[in-house]
């Protein structure tokens, strides 16, 4: 028989109850639109007893909803009721006990993880601090290195040959001294020790000569290193010194040459007006005596030939019958002769002279009043063949300019086109060499038709350059120099160097005046003299220098902003040389980068920026070598400084005054080595800079991180240790040198030096806490005044030492976390032996009881600053507290 009511079964429980949490939950809330809570327990507390305030309103139509499921209340409040429970016995003395032991492991859980953050940041913060350190200041070309080993070695480079010299790259424009990236082999040779002693003693001696603006004659001087030299790249070498030596008239004009040339070539710059005065005037005399020369090397040739094959036979001819020596025009007549220069059947002879043949060759040979001579000598025959020839000779010679007037130069020009333009198998081809370099005629073809040697080409091109008033004529009679500068890069080594025995392209070139070009040519044959090439030229001025901005790293630049004008990157040059010795010898590398800034004017701005790669450079040289006694000096026992290489030579690198190169080159280097974390020799350096404050302020640095990263049972210092290793010693021995100089001591600031004086004092503490000397420390640490130990200190004077915490320095403020545990310890210490002690007196009770007021006070004043020292201080201070 069935009820109105559903039966409940056991089965159905789970599942009821199950509906009516499902239920429950879909219960509207008034509090629904709260945000989750992440509150203490009292907070909780706090808000459930507001909570319960607020909503006074029941929900009291449950039951209704139990019922739609077949659950009445009265039922499951008897079902409740029929349970028995029976209740645990629970000690009530243990429930605070238990909250209290959650408390404190709460916040011991806390305060270790508190630790192990800190732990955790202080770690990730040095890691990136290292990182940050070793990106900035340890980039290491990892290939340039490898090249330099295998170089060392001698293990060649599987490198493709470039067609010119790049240096690295690891600092482009500032790293004056990097090392080459790929270079000839060739040139891949060690400088010979003989040689490099050679060329050292003349830049000395040229530094020496520059500084005290004397006369220094450097080509003829460095000509004379290859004078007792045989071999072929030698005489080239020496030849070469012997052109400069004569462009220069370095030994007629005796006067102090440096820079002689140097705005003069300026203005001949490829961005320059090529009609300035300076220009031209530059452009003509470098063409003469190019020219001069070399007719006084044919005419030297001509004698030495002369007196090699007819001199013992004309010498006893002479004696016998008392001639007069053979004349030139007899040497040079007599030079076509055994040379066969005039044996072909179509050059004219009259009365068994080749005529035309030995004109051309007097005036090869410079010879002009001899070929005037040898014309009126044959006036006939020339009235015959060539009536207006010695008119126009005679105004060829008697022009400085070796510039015929106008008139006869359009007769000239008109005869050579009539009758001697075409060069028939019959014409004497001299002629046609005569005429066209009196009348530079038929310019459209530069070639000759007569046999020249190389020197004899290059004589006939500098006699056919015209340099004044080029606009004035027409444009198939425009030839100058800088046209000829191109003919000859043009041609290159090969067409130059055709003989093994005499390679002329070198000299080729410096007699055009294509100096960059020397340099970078000597350089793919021998660097060192290319190095001195290119010294011995920036010295007079004919060298042109790229900027610091658009150097790069090639020898040579071709400056695109003016017209593709090539520059010599004369600061690498000089830097990169130096790699070869600048271990050895810093001396002499110092030296060589002096040079530097001889290239331009240190006045304008580009000689500005040439002085700024110089020092920079020595700076790099001095931290590279840690030489700085020798190259900036060094400290006498009273503390005073020596000068060393690169301040004797101040006056070279535009500095005025000591105290200008102290700020411009030692202080500046014992900033980068202080960046750099070199603190030992950042001191050295800033002492040598006669910084003195700065030295103590870096030494307070130094010492307070000593004291605040050292174990309190370490000792800070040994016996085996020196002022070159440890920063104890060293600041000990300063400080003491400093006081015994009046004039150093004021220079330091009076923070600064108390700091340094207190640290000092706390380091001395440290040493005697080491060896256990506590009422030793106490006592010290009571002549500190930082801490109040002492017996009249109380809490007025805590609080006092307190405020005084803020204008601590730094080095000392955190040194003082260490300092306060010291105290404690000592008093601990103290405390504990007196206890141990067998005698048992009034004394022993006062000392102990004032231990304790120290350790009082001591606490006072922790607890006053806890908030500026690290957190596990105050709970070591606690620790100690509690042994008392």
């Amino acid at each position: 028989m069935t009820s109105g009511r559903p039966v409940t079964t056991s089965a159905s429980g789970p599942r009821l109850l199950k509906e009516l949490l499902e239920a429950g939950r879909n219960l509207p809330s008034a509090s629904a639109d709260h945000g989750t809570l992440q509150l203490s327990l009292n907070d909780i507390r706090k808000k459930a007893h507001d909570l319960r305030k607020a909503e006074n309103a029941s929900f009291t139509k449950a039951h209704y909803l139990l019922a739609g499921s077949g659950i009445t209340a009265e039922e499951i409040e008897t079902e409740l009721k029929s349970i028995e429970v029976t209740a645990p016995q629970v000690d009530a003395r243990a429930v605070p006990r238990a909250a209290s032991h959650d408390i404190d492991s709460y916040l011991r859980a806390k305060k270790e993880e508190n630790i192990l953050s800190a732990i955790e940041q202080s770690l990730l913060s040095a890691a990136k601090d290292f990182d940050a350190f070793v990106n900035q200041n340890v980039t290491i070309d990892w290939k340039r290195k490898r090249d330099e080993i295998r170089e060392s070695f001698g293990i060649g480079s599987a490198k493709k040959p470039k067609t010119h010299v790049t240096w690295g790259k690891a600092n482009p424009g500032r790293n004056v001294l990097g090392p080459m990236d790929g270079y000839d082999a060739c040139n891949n040779k060690q400088l010979g020790r003989e040689k490099f002693e050679v060329y050292a003693q003349v830049v000395y001696q040229l530094n020496d000569a520059r500084q005290n603006k004397q006369y220094f004659p450097l080509a003829s001087t460095l000509g004379e290193v290859f004078r007792a030299s045989t071999d072929v790249k030698s005489r080239q070498l020496h030849d070469t010194w012997k052109i400069v030596a004569y462009l220069t008239e370095e030994r007629s004009s005796q006067v102090y040459q440096e820079k002689k040339f140097f705005k003069a070539y300026a203005s001949t710059a490829a961005c320059a007006d090529l009609n300035q005065f300076d220009a031209v005037a530059l452009r003509k005399k470098l063409v003469g005596k190019s020219k001069t020369y070399l007719e006084r090397q044919f005419l030297d040739l001509v004698n030495s030939v002369h007196k090699k094959h007819l001199g013992s036979e004309l010498a006893t001819t002479e004696a016998n019958n008392k001639v007069e020596p053979a004349s030139n025009t007899t040497k040079v007549a007599a030079f076509i002769s055994k040379m066969g220069l005039a044996k072909q059947e179509k050059t004219l002879a009259v009365n068994g002279v080749p005529i035309w043949p030995l004109v051309f060759y007097l005036l090869r040979a410079g010879l002009l009043e001899e070929a005037l001579e040898l014309t009126a000598a044959n006036h006939q025959a020339f009235q015959k063949y060539e009536k207006a020839f010695p008119v126009y000779l005679k105004a060829y010679v008697d022009s400085p300019s070796r510039r015929l007037p106008q008139e006869l130069h359009e007769r000239l020009h008109t005869e050579f086109n009539q009758h001697i333009a075409q060069v028939s198998k019959t014409a004497d081809p001299y002629r046609y060499a005569v005429y066209k370099l009196i009348g530079r005629c038929d310019l459209a073809r530069k070639t000759f038709p007569v046999d020249l040697s190389i020197e004899d080409w290059l004589w006939c091109h500098l006699s056919l350059t015209r340099e004044d008033n080029v606009e004035e004529d027409p444009s198939h009679e425009r030839y100058t120099l800088l046209d000829l500068q191109r003919t000859v890069a043009q041609y290159g080594a090969g067409r130059f160097n055709g003989s093994n025995q005499n390679p002329f392209y070198l000299k080729a070139l410096v007699l055009t005046g294509c100096f960059e070009t020397a340099v970078e040519y000597l350089y793919t044959l021998n660097e060192a003299d290319a190095v001195h090439l290119a010294i011995g030229l920036a010295y007079y001025g004919w060298l042109r220098v790229s900027k610091s901005h658009n150097a790069g790293n090639e020898l040579m630049v071709i400056n695109p902003r003016l017209n593709d004008q090539r520059e010599i990157n004369f600061a690498r040059l000089m830097g990169s040389y130096t790699r070869f010795f600048r271990a050895s010898d810093p001396k002499i590398a110092a030296q060589y980068v002096i040079l530097i800034c001889m290239s331009e004017e240190i006045t304008s701005p580009q000689g500005k920026d040439q002085l700024d790669i110089c020092l920079e450079a020595l700076r790099e040289l001095v931290l590279e070598t840690r030489e700085f006694s020798l190259l900036l000096g060094d400290i006498n026992a009273d503390g005073m400084r020596v000068p060393g290489v690169i301040e004797q030579r101040k006056s070279l690198l535009g500095l005025r005054n000591e105290e200008e190169y102290l700020h411009k080159v030692t202080e500046q280097v014992a900033v980068r080595a202080d960046e750099e974390g070199r603190q030992f020799d950042a001191i050295l350096l800033y002492q040598l800079a006669e910084e003195y404050d700065t030295v103590i302020s870096t030494i307070n640095k130094l010492l307070g991180e000593l004291l605040s990263t050292t174990e309190l049972d370490q000792p800070l210092f040994s016996a085996s240790e020196t002022q070159q290793t440890n920063i104890v010693l060293l600041a000990t021995h300063l400080i003491k040198t400093f006081q015994n100089n009046a004039e150093i001591w004021k220079k330091i600031g009076s923070k600064n030096r108390e700091t340094c004086e207190t640290l000092l004092k706390l380091i001395d503490i440290r040493q005697r806490f080491v060896h256990q000397d506590w009422d030793v420390c106490l006592h010290k640490i009571g002549q500190l005044s930082i801490v109040p130990i002492n017996e009249d200190d109380d809490l007025i004077s805590s609080r006092r030492l307190a405020q005084d915490f803020t204008t601590y320095d730094e080095n000392v403020a955190r040194s003082v976390p260490a300092l306060l545990i010291m105290t404690m310890t000592c008093v601990a210490q103290s405390t504990h032996q007196l206890k141990q002690s067998e005698f048992n007196v009034s004394s022993k009770s006062h000392r102990m009881n004032q231990l304790r007021e120290v350790g009082k006070n001591c606490m006072i004043y922790a607890g006053m600053v806890q908030y500026r020292m690290p957190r596990e201080t105050y709970s070591m201070l606690i620790g100690l507290e509690a042994m008392l």
